[in-house]
């Protein structure tokens, strides 16, 4: 029975064995540029309907600033793009050492 937990098992080995049949049947140099023709043209909402079978929850803009407003980094990491959140990330890392090194040099000046 394919459960919640177990699906990325079941999704993985039947891409798996799905892979090495048409590795089989096409040759190395056939797949090659089958796959990328093939991965133009993948819906975006067949890669969102599989990340949220396994649990990744869809981007959302809207919570995704109010996460960030709030400072709540797990909330934002679920709910911004990949590049939203890094950038976010960065900004308030490189804040955080801008602001160390401040009061580092008011202390000891």
């Amino acid at each position: 029975m394919i459960t919640r937990e177990n699906a990325p098992f079941f999704i993985g080995g039947a891409l798996l064995l799905g892979g090495i049949i048409w590795i089989a049947r096409k040759g190395v140099s056939g797949v090659v540029g089958d796959v990328a023709q093939e991965a133009a043209e993948i819906p975006a909402e067949i890669v969102q309907g599989v990340g949220e079978a396994i649990g990744i929850p869809r981007t959302d803009a809207q919570r995704c600033e109010i996460a960030k407003a709030n400072g709540q980094h797990l909330e934002a990491s679920q709910y911004c793009t990949a590049v939203d959140f890094a950038s976010w990330e960065a900004s308030n890392v490189a804040g955080s050492v801008q602001s160390a090194y401040k009061k580092a040099k008011e202390i000891f000046q």
